[in-house]
């Protein structure tokens, strides 16, 4: 099994910190190599944009489509010796209030985003075809962490309930927000 400062020592890694959580709305700070300091991100179209502009720098990987824009395009590609000299220069591993994940981009195909994620916290790892599965995966884990007693938030899984499952619902709060949770009593 892979850990955060193994998976941080790969080329094109990215360690995204969350540090607040709220429904859809997270805030936190993104890291990279041969990064200068931590880049803030607040919504999570803005972590993506952000995270499309790293790489687009790195030219790592490298990308099989153009992106297109209304506005002249100004990409300024750094050299292999650049390159290299920013891969040698990895970020500490920092922690998130509510949330770590190391991103690991392996592919940029078909105009978005094949690779990993690690979530630090519980050392797990899961695969991401897409920029939006990875939003879904990171969003999953940090509702996760909120449920209590180890029921899982009812908004993420309420389709992958089976047909004869017989639900316990139980409302749960937190940060002042009130949710449903489940669990699954299969049958």
């Amino acid at each position: 099994m892979e850990t955060a400062e193994k998976l941080m020592q790969v080329p094109g890694s990215i360690l995204v910190c969350v540090d607040e959580h709220k429904g859809k709305e997270i805030l936190g700070r993104i890291y990279y190599p041969g990064g200068e300091g931590p880049l803030q991100f607040n919504e999570m179209g803005r972590l993506l944009i952000e995270i499309d502009q790293i790489l687009d720098e790195m030219n790592y990987p490298e990308s099989s489509t153009s992106g297109r824009s209304f506005q002249k395009s100004s990409k300024v590609h750094k050299n292999p010796k650049e390159r290299a000299a920013m891969q040698e220069k990895k970020p500490a591993l920092k922690k998130g209030d509510k949330g770590t994940f190391v991103v690991q981009i392996q592919y940029r195909q078909h105009a978005t985003w094949q690779g990993k994620v690690l979530w630090a916290e519980k050392n797990e790892t899961k695969q991401f075809r897409s920029a939006l599965e990875l939003l879904k995966l990171i969003d999953s884990a940090l509702d996760e962490d909120l449920a209590p007693d180890g029921l899982t938030p009812y908004n993420v899984h309420k389709f992958r309930v089976r047909k004869n499952d017989k639900m316990t619902l139980k409302e749960g709060t937190r940060d002042g927000k009130s949710k449903l949770y489940y669990r699954a009593n299969h049958c």
